[in-house]
């Protein structure tokens, strides 16, 4: 399994059906044994209270889901204690797919009552247990593209009615001597101005509801500064982007004609 030995040793062929050994997770010496080196130390476990002698410590692993919580654990010689619901993984160099059925073929000549039929690999058995995770990423992924769109058409709105509210007063800056690029400036710094108020109140938001995103998703942190980094860098470019043709259409205002106008 990959299972990494942090302290000690894992299990040998010595610890046979008599043997008194027993391996824990690094969360259990964590709750049990902490500030102390648990390797040779015991530990009483079932209502017997049954007396094993800790010979190793391994890394946490996560056996129900990747979305489960961490929680302390231990692991016994499979020769003493078999579990009737025990199931059996391969480590393979080749395609595991076509594996399985080599695999499926030898589990059946040793007992043709074992549903050899549910392997599967690895990967696709993690594919499947993320359905609901993936599902509800997917969503999250479409609504923040409609926001963004949703955002864009209401910067070019709000631009473009601005640009026509203030078309004397363009006109006026132009015929005062403001050259078109100042008037660009002018435009796209309210553009500008709009996304980087957005962005500090997204950021603050997005803070704020990380933790429901770290506990949606695996692997996923709280604080992802690269995430940030193109949110905060995106968003902005974007904002312009849209107030693009607002901003040409105010420097092409004609002076006299805006002037006539009012």
């Amino acid at each position: 399994m990959g299972i990494p030995i942090r302290r000690g040793r894992a299990f040998t062929d010595q610890d046979g059906p008599s043997s008194q050994t027993v391996v824990i997770s690094e969360a259990l010496a964590r709750r049990y044994f902490a500030g102390q080196d648990p390797v040779g130390q015991r530990l009483l476990l079932g209502r017997a209270r049954l007396e094993m002698q800790i010979v190793g410590v391994v890394g946490d692993v996560k056996h129900i889901n990747l979305r489960a919580d961490l929680r302390p654990e231990f692991y016994l010689p499979m020769s003493r204690f078999v579990s009737p619901g025990a199931g059996l993984v391969v480590r393979t160099t080749a395609d595991p797919a076509a594996f399985l059925p080599t695999l499926q073929r030898r589990a059946w000549l040793l007992d043709s009552s074992i549903p050899a039929n549910m392997a599967a690999p690895v990967e696709q058995l993690l594919y499947t247990s993320l359905a609901p995770a993936r599902i509800a990423t997917l969503l999250l992924a479409a609504f923040a593209v409609i926001t963004l769109v949703l955002g864009l058409v209401g910067v070019y709105g709000v631009l473009s009615y601005s640009v026509r509210q203030r078309t004397r007063e363009i006109g006026i800056r132009l015929a005062l001597g403001a050259s078109q690029r100042e008037v660009l400036r002018m435009v796209l710094g309210e553009a500008l101005g709009l996304a980087l108020a957005g962005v500090a109140v997204g950021t603050a938001a997005a803070m704020l509801l990380a933790r429901y995103l770290e506990s949606l998703l695996f692997g996923v942190k709280t604080i992802d500064p690269a995430t940030y980094a193109v949110a905060i860098v995106s968003v902005p470019c974007a904002a312009l982007l849209a107030a693009w043709q607002p901003a040409r259409r105010a420097i092409r205002v004609d002076p006299a004609t805006s002037l006539r106008s009012e």
